[in-house]
């Protein structure tokens, strides 16, 4: 389902991708660590990048809100059963390697 959502978040049309967003903002909220296994399992994190674009160079605040949201949830330290250290150090190297490439605007 999230490589469904990932795609949809390429799409130029904005109300495709505000769909794609909600959608994962509903299943992260309910259980955060879908979206955060299958980040992890992304070689290339795919997804977090593309949320990143969303949150810098959308314009609608309404969606850069709720991608917050989305990146807290991933971030979120309550779940004791996942290797939350790992995971924080490995989305930190993934954006500084994307401010590194000017895919963020410093």
């Amino acid at each position: 389902m999230f490589e469904v959502l990932q795609k949809a978040l390429t799409k130029e049309d904005p109300k495709t991708r505000s769909i794609a967003v909600e959608m994962i903002y509903f299943i992260t909220e309910h259980d955060s660590s879908l979206l955060r296994a299958y980040t992890l399992n992304q070689e290339s994190k795919e997804m977090f990048k593309l949320l990143i674009k969303v949150l810098t160079q959308d314009a609608e605040a309404g969606l850069k809100n709720i991608v917050t949201d989305i990146i807290r949830f991933l971030l979120d330290t309550e779940n004791k059963e996942f290797d939350m250290r790992s995971f924080q150090v490995s989305l930190r190297l993934d954006l500084f390697q994307l401010k590194v490439t000017n895919f963020i605007p410093i």
